[in-house]
């Protein structure tokens, strides 16, 4: 009765561990990118893109009227490649990621909170701007 206990609690930490493992945020991904429209500017708008294990958090900051937009989704990345899909399925953005791994570009990037002045836009990681 003890080996099988303690075989089921190997087995369940063993389950746990991998469940753990592929919660990773990949290593060129997993910081904050920022990118910043009409700096210095009364219209100044920033969009931030962080991830998490298995969700992207974007942030939309609008100076002007000083509102803060958040939208959350899923995403999948297999480098250079990036795929954020909206929680409700309505946004679909495709990215990719730079050679030296420092810029992310968001292709037809558009939402129902920001429209860029360009159809892509290069986000930077946050200490690079």
């Amino acid at each position: 009765m003890k080996k099988v206990l303690l075989l089921l609690m190997g087995l369940i930490a063993l389950g746990c561990s991998k469940k753990e493992e592929d919660k990773i945020v990949p290593k060129d991904i997993e910081v904050s990118w920022t990118y910043i429209e009409n700096e210095g500017e009364h219209n100044e708008k920033y969009v931030n893109l962080a991830f998490s294990y298995d969700e992207y958090i974007l942030t939309i900051i609008d100076k002007l009227w000083s509102k803060t937009r958040v939208e959350k989704g899923n995403y999948s990345y297999d480098y250079p490649n990036l795929l954020m899909t909206s929680k409700d399925g309505s946004l679909s953005i495709k990215g990719s990621i730079n050679e030296k791994k420092d810029r992310l570009t968001l292709y037809k990037f558009k939402t129902i909170y920001f429209i860029p002045k360009t159809e892509n836009i290069v986000l930077r990681h946050r200490w690079n701007e």
